[in-house]
């Protein structure tokens, strides 16, 4: 009986030190998963480097998508130049003036210049060929001229393009660093009233944007824009276009298509110029 028992015993330790010796010499197999009990499970290491291959391959794609989503978040800052800030209104829905922080906006490829500002719920470009901006000039002048004179009719209908009308194009988007729609209009110099107050404007109608959007959120077509300005926010708008200021941009321009993305978080952070008087209200008149 017990040479038995010591048979049974050589045999089950005979067995273990196999199976052991077999893990260790195979490496097939690890112990690196644990059940509910915390008692080690098996795990084949060949389905462990399969698992391990397929999360390189997510991480290396997601990778590649983030770098992408950069890029189309600096597609706009690649186009445009952005020199100063200054102030202007918009309107809202309900027809009250807003005020904004605009920037102004360069386009170094076609040498057009002009500003950019929220709008709405969208972010637009106004850009304008030289000949227009001196024309904006001329028509800043005729509306000094008139505000001094008490020339502005507080009924004329088409005094939107009082001061002519000039080439220029439009950008927009849902955010500023993104403008993927665009075309070419016309652009109207006036003036309006609201409430007793006169401002000069810049009116553009609606167009069709000659890009096709990606992107569902983004409509293609603009909205109708009218810009509002006091006398002072006029005359600084027309200051900060002056082909002395906009040239050395233009002829130093570099294309910083690799720009990183930070460049463009805070282009806000310059100060915003102005003649020194208040602008949060119109001009008395």
């Amino acid at each position: 009986m017990k040479k038995i028992i010591s048979l049974i015993t050589k045999c089950i330790a005979l067995s273990l030190l196999f199976v052991l010796t077999s893990c260790q010499s195979s490496g097939k197999t690890e112990f690196s998963v644990y059940d509910v009990d915390g008692k080690p499970v098996e795990q084949n290491s060949d389905e462990s480097d399969t698992k391990t291959t397929n999360s390189e391959t997510k991480t290396s794609n997601n990778s590649n998508q983030t770098k992408n989503r950069f890029v189309l978040f600096n597609f706009a800052k690649n186009k445009f130049v952005e020199t100063d800030t200054f102030e202007l209104f918009t309107t809202t829905s309900f027809g009250n003036l807003k005020k904004h922080t605009a920037n102004i906006t360069l386009d170094p490829r076609n040498q057009t210049a002009g500003f950019g500002s929220s709008y709405m719920a969208a972010y637009y470009a106004v850009l304008l060929t030289q000949e227009t901006r001196e024309l904006l000039a001329k028509a800043v002048d005729s509306y000094l001229l008139d505000f001094e004179g008490k020339k502005l009719d507080r009924k004329a209908t088409k005094s939107f393009k009082q001061y002519g009308v000039g080439k220029g194009h439009i950008e927009w988007g849902t955010v500023r660093s993104m403008l993927s729609n665009g075309g070419d209009t016309p652009v109207n110099f006036g003036y309006k009233f609201k409430k007793s107050s006169p401002y000069f404007t810049i009116s553009i109608y609606p167009i069709k944007s000659s890009r096709v959007s990606e992107s569902e959120r983004v409509p293609d077509e603009s909205l109708p824009l009218n810009y509002y300005f006091t006398k002072a926010q006029a005359q600084n708008l027309v200051s900060l276009l002056r082909e002395e200021i906009l040239k050395p941009e233009f002829d130093n321009y570099v294309d910083e298509s690799s720009s990183s993305i930070l460049d463009w978080i805070s282009p806000d952070s310059k100060n915003a110029k102005d003649s020194g008087k208040k602008t949060d209200s119109g001009d008395e008149y």
